[in-house]
């Protein structure tokens, strides 16, 4: 495939030249912050390791792809800022406060890779959370950043 077919690909696919020009030319990953953001398929495999390295390989494996992604996002959201339930939420585009977002934050601080600014009270109204050291090595990831 000549690079001219692969760009009539992207386009075709609703992609801008400069999508086009982000993503193959220079290789840049996806925004995390954009919606469309997901790890790639060795990326996936590492967090996946990660989780399975302390958490148990019955853990890691009932994981679905989103999970994962959603494993990453929440330890690179909270890398730099204390977050509220609420507030992660409303980052996740979530109306409620679903399972699989309990899931991974309940996981996230199990595994030491999120603290809460309130562990001895997990219900404190002003309970929030942030990435531990531990969690910022989740997220070097190799080609993530």
């Amino acid at each position: 495939m000549n690079l001219k077919n692969f760009c009539k690909l992207y386009l075709a696919l609703n992609k801008t030249t400069e999508d086009i020009f982000k993503e193959i030319i220079t290789g840049a990953e996806k925004d995390p912050n954009s919606e469309e953001f997901q790890l790639s398929y060795e990326q996936e495999l590492q967090v996946r390791h990660q989780v399975e390295s302390v958490s148990g390989q019955s853990i890691s494996v009932g994981l679905s792809v989103d999970d994962i992604n959603r494993l990453y996002l929440l330890l690179r959201y909270t890398r730099n800022r204390k977050f509220k339930k609420n507030e992660l939420m409303a980052k996740f585009k979530l109306a409620f406060l679903t399972r699989n977002l309990t899931k991974i934050l309940k996981l996230a601080v199990e595994a030491g890779w999120v603290s809460m600014t309130h562990p001895d009270r997990p219900n404190h109204k002003d309970q929030r959370y942030y990435t531990t050291e531990a969690g910022i090595g989740v997220l070097n990831l190799k080609g993530a950043e």
